[in-house]
């Protein structure tokens, strides 16, 4: 899994707790969306109505430089939300602590341009009119926007930006980005008079800006991520991040989110001089971090990833992300902050953005195909059984002119009567313990495979080998001979049945035993996990008691009433079929273990 730092990770309710302003340090409380904080000194102390006035121009930016909207609780929101980035919504309420009316401020300094933002610049510039100036306001990356920058507000007067001052906002940034905190840069510039409205170039605009200052502000964790990972390093699933965040930033946040044992952090401007199989070899290793990468790099990390047969998904949510999301086997889009064309080109929308929900789908996908798998099975090995009983029967008719064993309606009873609800809820059957500790299931691995023939096959012929047995030992019983026997004889319909409860009784053995899949001991707590599968049991045993014992069903499947001995050689063959399933998955276990042994061996050697 290929995945964004926000979204999955994060709760996307961005908040900003600190600021520095010129080089001045403020707090800022207040949680959320909603403007019920307020900016405080280093200290704590609330600041005045004039301080905040002074300040104007730095709140100013973080609203004019952004595009979001932040509205108030309504029918489908609990609480104060963002239509659009989550980011410029915390900048937006900063705004609005500070006592700016957002809205009002966008009418009276109108834009006239805007150059949005992009992985390379890292900056978003907004150029409007203002006081009969036209001004750029600029938010984006501390390092891009200082590069910048060659002057500095500092409190009312405007000076040099100096190498000291670059160093200290160099280190404020770092500093911050290792607590998990996400760092902007606010400036500004006046344009000359002469520069023409309809002909704003980018890169002579974004020059010789008036830094401001810097945010700092925290997505929290959400509280299941941790979990979710290790879940997912249980499961051999190999998770890595990307991130337009600073490499310290997206380090702080791998590490609270148990991203992995060994967290390798890979540099956009570092991508670029790796080798193919190098990526792949940490994406294979998990826990690799990518900073700073632009959409190009993402899109090629997934085809490399892709092109070796791996199965890679990706999250994203922006625009930018839709040619990975396009690309990878499953493209998941972030439902509450992802745009419509991320959606469009994802195969899944999470609609709670949370990498926690992607981890039980991965759950709920296994626990699907192992139940799909356990009912085709049960259902193949039931038909083979069937028909390994009616041709042993027409061999024995034509060679030793033996009665058949197994009517047809019985057969149909069979699966009618007696199969149809259990294998049914199968389909309900719980997680076991060991579903998120395998390994990824083989892309080639089909359903039905060689493996799977030779089971269903071979145990469908042992059950009919029980039930024909009990078929003749019935006779045997009888002192009577099941040669030209007339078939309208109480005691054929007798023997008929036995070899339907047999059958039934072996089947149902075979998919208790399909359960535990191989990786479940059989008499365990699990055994009685699926209250559908119990009650589908005796829905079933039920029935199968009024084909035996009804005399109005009777005649309609040609069966007849059994014995206490009848049904006691019946479950005595089950009672077979159990020991024979126990030493086969005992030798399997064992064949295992020595197959393990051996790879430590030549590991060790």
């Amino acid at each position: 899994i290929l995945t964004d730092k926000t979204g999955t990770l994060t709760k996307n309710e961005m908040t900003v707790e600190k600021l520095l302003i010129g080089r001045k340090h403020y707090k800022v409380t207040g949680k959320g969306y909603e403007a019920t904080g307020e900016i405080q000194t280093d200290k704590g102390a609330k600041l005045s109505d004039q301080t905040l006035k002074d300040l104007d121009l730095f709140f100013m930016t973080a609203s004019l430089a952004s595009n979001a909207k932040v509205d108030p609780p309504d029918q489908e929101h609990a609480d104060w939300y963002v239509v659009g980035d989550p980011t410029e919504g915390a900048l937006i309420t900063l705004a609005r602590k500070a006592g700016i009316d957002t809205e009002k401020l966008d009418e009276e300094i109108p834009e006239l341009k805007e150059f949005q933002f992009d992985s390379a610049r890292k900056l978003l510039s907004s150029v409007r009119t203002r006081n009969g100036q036209t001004v750029v306001f600029v938010k984006g990356a501390p390092e891009n926007l200082l590069n910048l920058s060659t002057e500095i507000w500092d409190h009312g007067h405007i000076r040099k930006l100096t190498s000291t001052d670059r160093k200290f906002f160099a280190e404020y940034d770092a500093k911050n980005a290792k607590s998990a905190m996400r760092n902007l840069a606010f400036g500004y510039r006046i344009l000359p008079k002469q520069t023409k409205s309809k002909k704003f170039v980018m890169e002579e605009v974004e020059q010789d800006f008036i830094f401001l200052g810097m945010v700092s502000m925290i997505d929290p964790l959400r509280e299941e991520v941790p979990l979710a990972m290790k879940n997912a390093r249980a499961a051999h699933v190999k998770v890595s991040i990307i991130t337009g965040d600073s490499p310290i930033t997206a380090r702080a946040i791998a590490v609270k989110a148990n991203l992995a044992q060994e967290i390798t952090i890979v540099k956009g401007e570092e991508l670029a001089g790796l080798a193919d199989a190098q990526i792949l070899q940490l994406v294979r290793r998990g826990g690799a971090v990518f900073s700073r990468v632009a959409p190009e790099d993402k899109l090629r990390i997934v085809d490399i990833v892709k092109r070796s047969g791996n199965v890679v998904a990706v999250t994203g949510d922006g625009i930018n992300d839709a040619p990975a999301l396009k690309s990878a086997d499953i493209g998941v889009a972030m439902g509450r902050t992802g745009t419509a064309v991320a959606k469009d080109a994802a195969d899944i929308v999470l609609l709670d953005d949370s990498f926690g929900t992607l981890v039980e789908a991965i759950k709920e996908g296994r626990l699907t195909f192992r139940n799909i798998r356990k009912a085709a099975r049960c259902a193949l090995t039931c038909n083979a059984g069937e028909l390994s009983v009616v041709l042993i029967s027409l061999s024995a008719a034509a060679l030793f002119h033996v009665a058949p064993a197994l009517p047809a309606i019985q057969i149909l009873a069979i699966d009618i009567v007696a199969q149809i609800l259990p294998i049914t809820a199968l389909g309900w059957d719980k997680a076991q313990h060991d579903l998120m500790r395998e390994k990824p299931r083989d892309l080639h691995d089909h359903i039905i495979n060689r493996k799977a023939v030779t089971g269903f096959i071979g145990f469908g012929l042992l059950a009919a080998l029980l039930a024909y047995g009990n078929y003749l030992f019935f006779f045997f019983r009888h002192n009577l001979s099941p040669e030209y026997l007339d078939f309208t004889l109480p005691l054929y319909h007798q023997a008929t049945t036995l070899t339907y409860l047999t059958l039934v009784l072996c089947l149902y053995v075979y998919l208790m035993f399909e359960r535990a899949d191989n990786h479940e001991s059989f008499f365990t707590r699990y055994l009685w996990s699926n209250k559908k599968l119990l009650g589908a049991f005796a829905i079933s045993l039920f029935l199968i008691g009024n084909v035996i014992y009804n005399p109005v069903v009777q005649p309609y499947f040609k069966s007849g009433p059994l014995g206490f001995i009848d049904i006691l050689t019946a479950i005595s063959c089950a009672g077979l079929y159990v020991c024979f399933r126990l030493l086969q998955r005992h030798t399997r276990k064992h064949s295992r273990r020595n197959v393990v042994k051996l790879h430590s061996e030549v590991h060790a050697t």
